[in-house]
């Protein structure tokens, strides 16, 4: 029976899978540059979610690491937007540290909303 199932949708039609507490399950939905991935597992009777920015099919910068996740996260969500939440702060430094140690310039968005995060944080607190 299965435990985890995805689907995904594109030009040929819808696709689905399923995983086991065995197996788990892996997408990784991507263009040439940028992509995510997703992985689901089995921990005891819980269940295990990371989440990865990667560079894509050509894995120029390898993958980031943003966040693991467990049911608890959705059940109890992170406080409010006025409240600084520490995970986002310290991925988006990270996100930062990364772009800059690869030189990923090639996805300004995502380096600027990253900046704009941490700006909105730092003026917050005085």
């Amino acid at each position: 029976m299965a435990r985890f199932y995805a689907d995904i949708k594109g030009n040929r039609g819808e696709a689905t899978r399923m995983g086991t507490a065995g197996s788990g399950i892996t997408g990784h939905i991507r263009g040439w540059g940028i992509g995510c991935k997703v992985d689901i597992n089995a921990d005891g009777d819980d269940d295990i979610c990371y989440i990865w920015l990667t560079s894509g099919s050509n894995g120029r910068y390898g993958n980031l690491l943003l966040g693991t996740f467990r049911p608890e996260d959705i059940a109890n969500p992170a406080p409010p937007q006025d409240d600084v939440n520490e995970e986002l702060v310290a991925a988006c430094k990270a996100l930062l540290e990364w772009g800059e140690r690869c030189g990923l310039r090639a996805y300004p968005v995502i380096h600027d909303m990253a900046r704009d995060i941490l700006a909105k944080v730092d003026s917050s607190a005085e």
